[in-house]
C-alpha cells in the first residue's frame, strides 16, 4: 500500500501530507503552550491559608462569592485578582469545584463534599457522572443550590449570591 501510494506524491500527493503536517505542528505547538501555562498559572496561585490571612486587611462585602474553579487545591485566580486589585472580599467565599467522573452516574451520597477550611471559607466539590452534566446547561439548576448539603454554609440566608466564573483557556 505505502509503495504504490508513494509514487503519487510528486504528483499532488505532496499537498494532503503537507496540510497534515501543518495540523499536527499546530496540535503539538497547542498541548506544549496549554501545558506552560497551566504550569505557570499553578505557580502563581495561592493557599487557602495566605487567602485567611489576607482576608484580617481587607474590607468585607457582605454576601456571598462562589468562586468555581477545575482546581479546588487552591484559591482560584478570580478570588486573588478580586482581592488583590479591589482590596476586599465577601462575608462568605465559597470554592465550587465540579467534577466529571468516568461513570455515567454518581450517586446522591457520593456527589457533594463540603468541607469548612475556617474564617467563613468553603470548598464545595460536586462530582458527577457523563450522564447527569446536562443538567449545568440549565440555569434553573443553578438556583436549587439553596438546599441539600449547602444548607450547612447557611446558603439559607443568603439573599445575594456572587458568582464568578473563572475559566481558563482550553
Amino acid at each position: 500500500f505505502f509503495s504504490a501510494n508513494v509514487i503519487k506524491v510528486a504528483d499532488g500527493g505532496w499537498f494532503p501530507l503537507a496540510v497534515g503536517l501543518g495540523i499536527l505542528t499546530l496540535m503539538t505547538t497547542w498541548r506544549s503552550g496549554r501545558r506552560l501555562l497551566e504550569k505557570r498559572i499553578h505557580e502563581r496561585r495561592e493557599s487557602f491559608g495566605e487567602l485567611k490571612n489576607q482576608r484580617r486587611e481587607a474590607t468585607r462585602v457582605p454576601g456571598t462569592g462562589i468562586f468555581m474553579d477545575r482546581d479546588p487545591r487552591d484559591v482560584p485566580l478570580a478570588a486573588m485578582r478580586i482581592q488583590r486589585h479591589l482590596n476586599v472580599i465577601f462575608d462568605r467565599v465559597v470554592v465550587l469545584s465540579i467534577q466529571t467522573e468516568r461513570v455515567p452516574r454518581v450517586p446522591e451520597s457520593e456527589r457533594l463534599q463540603v468541607e469548612a477550611l475556617g474564617d467563613n471559607i468553603h470548598r464545595v466539590i460536586a462530582r458527577y457522572g457523563f450522564n447527569d452534566m446536562h443538567q449545568f446547561r440549565n440555569w434553573r439548576w443553578y438556583k436549587g443550590l439553596g438546599g441539600g448539603p449547602i444548607v450547612d454554609l447557611g446558603s439559607h440566608q443568603i439573599d445575594i449570591y456572587n458568582w464568578f466564573l473563572g475559566a481558563r483557556p482550553t
